[in-house]
């Protein structure tokens, strides 16, 4: 974090100056050069490129620039180093990434949207009674709900039924957690609507889940400088977190977050299963690249709008894959291991 000065106290004014003379010009010449790369110059303005060529100018001499000029110039100076230390990070990162063996195994929790009939690959069997799916604590809720509402005619007309080409829900993807039959699903970007859909298998037992967390910027610096994506979005962020959950050694847990009939009340996550992963699927990228291009040209907010597809799909195999019997379910003791002496 940059240090805070006060020019109204003399100790810290002499830390000040004392920092500004550790710099020499050819340093703030050096900062000068970076911020004036191409994908630097949204992020300092004109006057902070002014203030740097001031501390160059009187760098090394016996008159210094106004204090508060050097205050913003070591201000300045700390965030492009910090931004420098950022880069040689990821380049790190995707020297990691180049040896998979590095990245220690991890396990991870997969979010599922409520569904009246245990996830099992089929339309829920009263889709208006399942207020939880796409209430506002599920998942992706808004464009579940909106889609939901869109489609009830067709999730009416095909409720309780296992799930077809012809009409496959919102929800497909949790809905064949603990499904036997494999599914072909229909991938769209709803941050552009006109790029091509993207058709992948959703195997048995599986679920497409993604990093959120990791897929946008989340302060105003980080924004100002890539935008509403990360630059490294698809080079490090997506592929870190991917490579880290390892088929045969991570364990994934799925929850419900609040909309969901058991803990809707308290506020509080329910684990609706666990299990070994076992697969995972590869990545697929949105198209054509004339279209991705022109959503990157189209707003300095979407200068690193990524291609790829984020749902990444994760699978499971019984025996290493258990569901919380919240239904009645007679033959789920039969599933469970013998205790010893039982």
């Amino acid at each position: 974090m940059a240090q805070q000065y006060n020019i109204n106290d003399p100790y810290d004014l002499d830390i000040m100056r004392a920092n500004y003379d550790n710099y020499s010009e050819e340093d703030w010449q050096a900062f000068i050069d970076f911020t004036q790369l191409p994908e630097n110059k949204r992020v300092f303005s004109f006057e902070d490129r002014g203030c740097l060529m001031r501390m160059a100018k009187k760098a090394g001499q016996y008159h210094r620039p106004a204090d508060k000029d050097i205050r913003w110039g070591l201000g300045l100076a700390d965030k492009i180093e910090r931004l420098l230390e950022q880069a040689d990070a990821n380049e790190d990162a995707e020297e990691t990434l180049e040896h998979d063996n590095k990245i220690k195994a991890r396990h991870v929790t997969f979010r599922v949207a409520w569904h009246d009939n245990k996830w099992d690959g089929s339309i829920c069997k009263e889709p208006i009674k399942n207020r939880y799916c796409s209430g506002f604590h599920s998942l992706l809720s808004e464009r579940l709900r909106k889609r939901k509402e869109k489609n009830l005619e067709q999730e009416l007309a095909f409720k309780g039924q296992p799930i077809i080409e012809e009409y496959v829900p919102p929800c497909f993807w949790s809905v064949n957690l603990f499904g036997t039959q494999n599914l072909t699903v229909k991938h769209d970007n709803p941050a552009d609507p006109g790029l091509t859909l993207i058709d992948e298998e959703l195997p048995a037992q599986s679920i497409f889940s993604w990093p959120f967390a990791v897929s946008f910027t989340r302060t105003k610096e980080q924004e100002r400088a890539d935008g509403a994506y990360p630059k490294n979005l698809e080079s490090v962020r997506i592929p870190k977190f991917n490579n880290a959950v390892r088929k045969g050694q991570s364990v994934a847990f799925m929850y419900a977050k609040f909309s969901n009939p058991l803990t809707e009340e308290d506020q509080q996550y329910l684990i609706v299963g666990c299990g070994m992963v076992t697969d995972k699927g590869d990545y697929h990228y949105f198209g054509p690249k004339d279209l991705i291009d022109k959503k990157k040209a189209s707003k300095p907010k979407y200068r690193n709008f990524p291609s790829m597809n984020w749902a990444i799909r994760y699978s499971f195999q019984e025996p290493e894959l258990l569901q919380i019997p919240f239904y009645p379910d007679p033959s789920f003791r039969n599933k469970l291991p013998p205790v010893p002496g039982s």
